[in-house]
């Protein structure tokens, strides 16, 4: 597989481990919130630009697999998200975690 050393350019944590290292990094929490974004695409090609621009995977495929990767992933993610493909535009659903900390 050519995803075998694959490593993600983004660090995924929960809510619970920002507190932990807010806090052992000397901040106190303020504020914490999640929350939901739609962003709205107004084609598919809009949404597979904006996927290729920040998906981790492309750099491991050899350039003329990348298009037929990104359409793959966005059908998978038509399939398991109903409603997301609204008359030729897709939104994309995704939570984001809002934390305002102080120094102590």
């Amino acid at each position: 597989s050519v995803f075998t050393d694959f490593t993600s350019d983004f660090n995924l944590i929960s809510p619970l481990k920002t507190l932990e290292l807010a806090s052992k990094n000397g901040l106190l929490l303020e504020h914490i919130k999640i929350i939901k974004v739609n962003e709205i695409f107004g084609s598919k090609n809009a949404f597979a630009d904006w996927i290729s621009g920040w998906m981790p995977h492309t750099k491991y495929l050899p350039e003329a697999l990348r298009d037929a990767f990104i359409d793959e992933v966005i059908e998978r993610y038509l399939e398991r998200r109903p409603g997301s493909n609204q008359n030729g535009k897709i939104v994309y659903f995704d939570y984001w975690l809002e934390i305002l900390v102080e120094k102590s």
